[in-house]
């Protein structure tokens, strides 16, 4: 059973193989009597060339960006195309070309209205387009008598190459962002802190959500970095409008929770690199036990520095779910690195500490927003 099925699927993957390579594309160059097959002429028609056109998706990478967008694709076959070898000659050829010319003018028009219609159109675009195609390749026929007419042949020889010289013909790739887009990003960081809050806490590490939205190069957003650290101090630290103290080597947890806003002095397709500041809240906070809330000092305090972004996943998908002019999606997908500072003063505290903390942080953050898919 093993050796039926093997065979099978050869015999499968060798017809595919067989009937990719007898399709013959306009981009393959011109027709050869080698696409066609032989047939005896019916009355005035001594050859037919047979056509095909679809829609489907492509994706392709250009300059660092990754789109998937809706392509037209048209081609011949010598399956079903014919020629009464009785009748060969270089004329005769001309005139099969000019028809198979005359699809590719098709297939570009069609292209170019998929980038801006909705995809529930598409199938109403390739049927108008066929039967417009259909109606130009009977004049064809009947003006160039199946070819013989060699003045009319010419003259739309001529025109044909009139359409394809004005039409666009390869298939462009770009995009224009929607003013506004949105970010997340998760990451894991280091907590120094100096001057003389060093003396009171230590070092620390933790995790942070850092949640943006974007206008243009403009950027809103806030952040929540809760981690781990422990009292330094000798002495006892005591809080006196909360009656509380602190004690050496108590484990705390520290909260950063602030907001900020920024813009970005580079922004292309791999690099976003974005100074800010803001304004939040850095707090420490002790518990006796797992069931006793935690409690400690808090401290309002500006933030300031820098956010770098290093894209690696640029993606822009078409989704053609209306006829507006935002018809994709623009997502990526990037190593998320910030460092900033704060600068504190503990005026809670007996002694009134003042110092400053430095942040570093590492992770990985998604971007999002609306485009139009050229």
């Amino acid at each position: 059973m093993k050796k039926i099925a093997l065979f099978t699927a050869l015999c499968i993957l060798f017809i595919g193989q067989s009937q990719a390579q007898n399709i013959h594309t306009w981009k393959m160059g011109p027709l050869t009597w080698n696409d066609f097959t032989h047939n005896t002429a019916i009355e005035k028609q001594v050859s037919h060339l047979e056509y095909y056109m679809g829609i489907d998706s492509k994706s392709k990478e250009v300059d660092g960006v990754h789109y998937s967008k809706p392509i037209a694709y048209a081609y011949t076959s010598p399956e079903y195309s014919w020629v009464d070898t009785n009748y060969l000659s270089e004329q005769l050829l001309q005139y099969n070309q000019c028809i198979f010319d005359m699809v590719e003018v098709y297939r570009r028009k069609l292209e170019s209205k998929l980038q801006d219609s909705s995809i529930y159109t598409h199938g109403q675009l390739l049927d108008n387009t066929m039967r417009q195609l259909a109606d130009d390749v009977r004049r064809i026929e009947l003006e160039t008598q199946y070819g013989t007419d060699t003045a009319a042949l010419h003259r739309w020889q001529n025109k044909i190459q009139t359409k394809l010289n004005e039409s666009v013909s390869s298939t462009t790739y770009g995009f224009v962002d929607a003013p506004f887009d949105w970010g997340l990003s998760f990451d894991l960081g280091f907590h120094y802190t100096g001057d003389e809050l060093h003396d009171y806490f230590s070092h620390g590490g933790g995790m942070s959500i850092n949640m943006e939205m974007g206008y243009k190069r403009a950027l809103l957003g806030g952040s929540i970095n809760i981690g781990g650290a422990r009292v330094r101090s000798q002495d006892t630290i005591y809080f006196p409008k909360i009656d509380y103290y602190f004690i050496k080597h108590d484990p705390l947890t520290y909260l950063n929770l602030y907001a900020y806003c920024g813009i970005s002095i580079i922004d292309n397709n791999k690099t976003r690199l974005t100074p800010f500041v803001g304004y939040g809240l850095l707090g420490y906070y002790h518990s006796e036990d797992e069931e006793s809330s935690s409690i400690g000092p808090s401290n309002g305090c500006f933030h300031f520095g820098i956010i770098y972004n290093h894209i690696f996943s640029n993606n822009v998908n078409y989704w053609g779910l209306t006829n507006e002019y935002y018809n994709a999606e623009h997502d990526k997908t990037y190593i998320d690195v910030r460092l900033y500072g704060t600068y504190n003063n503990f005026k809670s505290i007996v002694g009134a500490p003042q110092g400053f903390t430095l942040n570093l942080q590492v992770g990985i953050g998604i971007n999002g927003g609306r485009t139009h898919c050229k």
